[in-house]
């Protein structure tokens, strides 16, 4: 699933199905060669590569890499007042890194006993977030 929003903005968002129930997770850690004691390494491996790549585009542009400390900072606004204090006209702004909280669903299904009743609950969570803005040529 993907969206597009705003009018200088697209944004990225999916699902990789087959990681989104536990025996496609089990199938694909076992094609990976990842044993479950070994996912928690693993999952913090990937996420390491991910954030590198990720800062390595600003690096190489000599582009400020700035972490919010605060996921109520207006990450847009920020991004637009580094662009007017560089006088950039298009091309990488920068590379904002924080620590946003979300809310995500859980499922679960209750005691047999409970003839299959199903319920959600809402887990809060953090996840870093690394936001990368540029100025359209």
């Amino acid at each position: 699933m993907g969206s597009l929003s705003g009018f200088d903005r697209l944004v990225f968002r999916g699902t990789l199905r087959r990681l989104s129930y536990s025996q496609g997770m089990d199938y694909c850690l076992a094609f990976w060669g990842v044993l479950l004691k070994d996912f928690a390494e693993y999952v913090l491996e990937v996420t390491a590569r991910i954030k590198k790549a990720s800062l390595a585009m600003a690096q190489r542009a000599g582009r400020p890499i700035q972490y919010l400390t605060s996921s109520q900072i207006r990450k847009e606004d920020l991004a637009r007042e580094i662009a007017v204090r560089d006088n950039l006209a298009d091309g990488l702004i920068c590379v904002l890194t924080c620590v946003d909280p979300y809310v995500e669903p859980l499922r679960f299904t209750a005691l047999k006993s409970l003839k299959g009743f199903r319920s959600s609950l809402i887990s809060a969570s953090v996840c870093t977030s690394i936001i990368i803005s540029f100025i359209p040529a």
